[in-house]
């Protein structure tokens, strides 16, 4: 069964962090126009992303935030979102355990804190957590980890929030889509049309295509293509036969998925197997 959402269970195994830790860094992201990603997401930990060069956009819950080097970028829990951009865009992501979360006493569930934050001392303190995070030979790591991210989360909270309300809003549309994308990855083996998905999230084909592009940025189609395409990368790197894992990510003729491939990978499935 594939997850509803992206939990940090499933990035943790695509870049490798350190799992020990209290949150989870995924440091130097670099994106253009035409780069592969993993699309909207939405996950229960609190995600902070420092912009470190280039401008692009933060797509969350259906709203567009313009973004630049220097801004740090909040995504509330459980909203869906994705950093996308016109030109190119580095920067580094950081998702905070809902555990140390608790822990620390932090009210993140009833608030919305601001998308886009432009502050000298936000940026220092995100560098800190950074750097006691790389830290790898001191003693107390773990703590001085702790540490810094409570500096952050404290100014975060004091000094960030946008409202007080609850991050999930209760907006039918968002609801929705989220259904839509959970279904898509549990069954994208299977043969889906638009028909068959909205079918399944109660609602017509147009209303859901309208509220897709809304909410994702990207069509259904182009979701779903894209996604077949990040699970082919996986039996592909696995050691699966091309047309095995073109099969078995739903892609019934060999031609469309070269092509679907490599609009979405930048290469041929051949060329990514020999890579």
């Amino acid at each position: 069964m594939k997850p509803r959402y992206d939990s940090a269970y499933y990035y943790q195994n695509i870049f490798k962090v350190d799992t020990e830790l209290p949150c989870y860094i995924f440091a130097d992201l670099y994106r253009t126009p035409n780069s592969p990603y993993l699309g909207a997401n939405w996950h229960e930990e609190l995600e902070l992303q420092y912009i470190i060069e280039g401008e692009g956009y933060l797509l969350i819950d259906g709203e567009r935030f313009d973004i630049t080097a220097g801004d740090v970028v909040v995504a509330n829990q459980n909203c869906v979102h994705f950093t996308g951009t016109d030109t190119e865009i580095r920067y580094t992501a950081l998702l905070i355990k809902t555990d140390f979360l608790s822990f620390a006493s932090v009210d993140y569930g009833n608030v919305l804190f601001e998308t886009v934050i432009k502050s000298e001392r936000m940026e220092r303190l995100f560098s800190s957590v950074l750097a006691a995070c790389g830290e790898n030979a001191r003693i107390c790591k773990t703590a001085r980890v702790e540490m810094a991210l409570l500096a952050l989360l404290i100014e975060l909270r004091e000094q960030h929030v946008k409202e007080e309300t609850s991050s999930e809003n209760g907006n039918k549309r968002f609801a929705v889509v989220k259904k839509t994308i959970g279904y898509i990855r549990e069954n994208y083996d299977k043969k889906l049309t638009l028909e068959v998905l909205a079918e399944q999230v109660f609602t017509d084909k147009f209303s859901l295509s309208r509220s897709f592009k809304s909410v994702t940025g990207q069509t259904v189609v182009e979701y779903i293509n894209h996604y077949r395409c990040d699970r082919a990368k996986e039996l592909i790197r696995e050691g699966s036969p091309i047309n095995e894992a073109a099969i078995q990510c739903g892609f019934n003729n060999m031609s469309f998925f070269t092509k679907t491939f490599k609009k979405y990978t930048g290469v041929k499935p051949s060329e990514y197997k020999k890579k």
